[in-house]
């Protein structure tokens, strides 16, 4: 491998950076999602200069891959970062590396857009419940204590105790409501993403890295490299995990042709594509229609069973 190969990929990658791509090179999922900074790509970049091995020029072609394990026994280095070094010596395209490593997050976004509008209304309405709770708390009982007293003070007669069954109700509602509140904020700010792979957005996920993944894997078995070693090199890259690496692998072994291998990708992408809509079609409503009904239902309750508590004491005062 050349120097001037380390620069140009290198470089790449900064221009990408710079271009506002969403860059990842961290192992998917163990260290979260950590965008990819200029300053950490000079550190690789220093890093794996001074692992590589002294190479010259006219090496023969069948030591090219000595770079690569003398570089991957270092241990310092992410393996995704060592998969799209190796993609782009072995493919030479730069555009195909950078699909694979921002495959991971695009997916993510795509499928948190998702529940973003529907968490938006659920959030609202969680507002003006708790706005609901805090004037009803606030300003409506003490003064429907206040009548009670006035209306017991004209006849004479000691007013009776304020029938507090609901009190409880009361309080365990504003609780469920801010808790419902909180959560719709952690999701809207950060969090929305993890929730929406929780509700189903998995599969499309692994579809689009599926179908990304099969199309490194095509490039790399026309550079003449093996194809279990092109399925583990495209998977590490993408970040795919244990199930989608073990489908390709299954799916490479049964392809003859590289047309079969295309009609897999069309596979993929479609696959994706179609969970994607039933998604748009379905979570949406499907979270409106039972967090949204139970929000309703838990405001009724705290809103009007406290006032019938306190029409029933308002009736125990003679007139």
């Amino acid at each position: 491998m050349k120097p001037a190969d380390v620069q140009k990929f290198h470089n790449d990658l900064r221009a990408a950076v710079i271009a506002q791509a969403p860059v990842e090179i961290a192992d998917v999922p163990s260290t979260g999602y950590k965008r990819l900074t200029l300053d950490r790509i000079d550190q690789l970049e220093d890093e794996f200069q001074k692992a590589l091995p002294s190479q010259s020029n006219d090496q023969d072609e069948t030591d090219s891959n000595s770079w690569f394990s003398a570089v991957s026994s270092a241990q310092r280095f992410p393996k995704r970062y060592l998969a799209a070094m190796k993609v782009f010596v072995d493919t030479g395209s730069m555009p195909l590396v950078l699909d694979g490593l921002v495959v991971h997050r695009l997916a993510h976004s795509q499928v948190a857009q998702v529940l973003r509008r529907a968490f938006l209304y659920l959030g609202l309405l969680l507002a003006v419940a708790v706005c609901g709770l805090y004037v009803l708390g606030i300003r409506l009982v003490p003064q429907m204590d206040d009548l009670r007293a006035d209306i017991s003070n004209a006849l004479g007669e000691t007013a009776p105790e304020r029938i507090d069954e609901m009190s409880g109700s009361m309080i365990f509602a504003s609780i469920v409501a801010f808790g419902l509140l909180a959560m719709i904020l952690w999701a809207c700010f950060g969090g929305i993403g993890r929730l929406a792979v929780w509700l189903g957005g998995r599969h499309y996920i692994r579809c689009q890295i599926s179908s990304t993944a099969m199309e490194t894997i095509r490039w790399l078995t026309h550079a003449g490299v093996a194809e279990e070693e092109a399925v583990n090199l495209s998977c590490d890259l993408t970040g795919a995990d244990s199930k989608a690496r073990s489908e390709l692998l299954r799916v490479v072994s049964a392809s003859t042709s590289d047309r079969q291998m295309l009609t897999r990708v069309t596979y993929f992408q479609l696959a994706a594509s179609t969970r994607l809509e039933y998604l748009r079609a379905t979570l949406p409503a499907t979270l409106t229609c039972s967090i949204g009904g139970v929000v309703v239902l838990i405001y009724c309750l705290s809103v009007f069973l406290p006032i019938l508590s306190q029409l029933r004491a308002l009736s125990q005062v003679g007139i």
